[in-house]
């Protein structure tokens, strides 16, 4: 599966929204709360699966994001080509996915259900098509390990789990 899109906003006054697209399965949005140096974002799902509207949810980087991504960038800088490369890119990805809340996680299995559950004929099931859509350029959110992944034969972070080809 390709990795999922990522659209950057230059701009911190203007809201970001989904792009309409009907195919979308779900649309991730992470809009920054107060200036530059915050660490704290507002992160809104919308999917046509969900029965209804997730409130916005809280996420919260630490200091600032670039300090937050500098180390990330530190870490796998320091294990470039040897053996414990993968396990520090897991490594982040748990980090990531801690910074997640509940809401995400819960959306997500719900349109995997969706999409690809028992109730879905065999022929039909696929990934999520996901659009993730944020103001923050520093964090890779595309590493986020999920906690089970959906496909065990592809590599546990989010971008690899869903399709994001016809977004």
């Amino acid at each position: 599966a390709a990795a999922a899109r990522r659209v950057e906003t230059p701009s911190e006054s203007s809201p970001i929204a989904p792009l309409p697209d009907q195919s979308l399965d779900l649309s991730i949005v992470i809009t920054r709360v107060g200036g530059a140096a915050s660490g704290l974002y507002k992160l809104a799902l919308q999917s046509p699966h969900l029965a209804s509207a997730v409130p916005a949810a809280d996420v919260d980087l630490g200091d600032d994001s670039l300090r937050f991504a500098t180390q990330l960038i530190r870490d796998v800088g320091q294990h470039v080509n040897d053996r414990t490369t993968d396990e520090v890119l897991r490594g982040i990805g748990r980090t990531i996915s801690d910074h997640l809340p509940d809401e995400f996680w819960d959306a997500l299995g719900t349109v995997w259900k969706a999409v690809a559950g028992p109730a879905v004929p065999a022929d039909q099931r696929r990934a999520p098509v996901v659009q993730l859509l944020t103001e923050e350029p520093h964090v890779p959110w595309e590493l986020a390990v999920l906690p089970e992944p959906v496909d065990p034969d592809g590599p546990p972070f989010l971008g690899a789990q869903v399709d994001s080809d016809t977004v």
